[in-house]
């Protein structure tokens, strides 16, 4: 039972299996929710489930990883590129990737990854609860308000 939602992206389906193997045995606080190894397919995928972290796979055919997280200007998770390739790195970080992982992906650099993104995750949800218990406390001295959270904050209704 992971904290993090994870999505895989690979051409290759031994690459999706290899990865997800590795995730499972050495990263518990993060737990799959879905791959595919076709990059528009992929797109739908991601924008129904969203996850907190994409494994992107860089050289595809039909649609490169670095133009599929450009068709995704709404998500708000991260994406860590899983490449065969180094020479995409500057692209990557132009993109603000959250990491680029050379395959074969050690375990070390994978946990590493995942532990990361689980605390900054975390860090997060601990700043929205507590905003949330803030606008809470606030709105006890106006009994006919509730406070909702939304993506541009906290919004009073009667």
């Amino acid at each position: 039972m992971g904290t993090v939602k994870g999505f895989i992206v690979d051409d290759e389906r031994s690459s999706i299996q290899n990865l997800q193997q590795k995730l499972e045995a050495f990263c518990p606080d993060l737990a799959i929710a879905g791959s595919s190894d076709k990059p528009e397919e992929a797109l739908e995928k991601i924008r129904q489930l969203k996850p907190d972290v994409v494994f992107l796979d860089i050289e595809m055919p039909r649609m490169s990883g670095l133009k599929l997280a450009a068709a995704l200007p709404d998500f708000s998770g991260e994406i860590i590129f899983t490449t065969a390739y180094n020479h995409y790195a500057i692209d990557a970080i132009r993109i603000s990737a959250f990491d680029y992982l050379v395959k074969p992906i050690a375990i070390e650099d994978l946990q590493n990854a995942v532990a990361r993104l689980v605390k900054r995750n975390q860090t997060a949800t601990r700043e929205r609860l507590d905003v949330l218990r803030q606008a809470l406390s606030e709105a006890k001295s106006q009994e006919d308000k509730i406070a909702l959270p939304t993506a541009e904050g906290i919004e009073f209704l009667r």
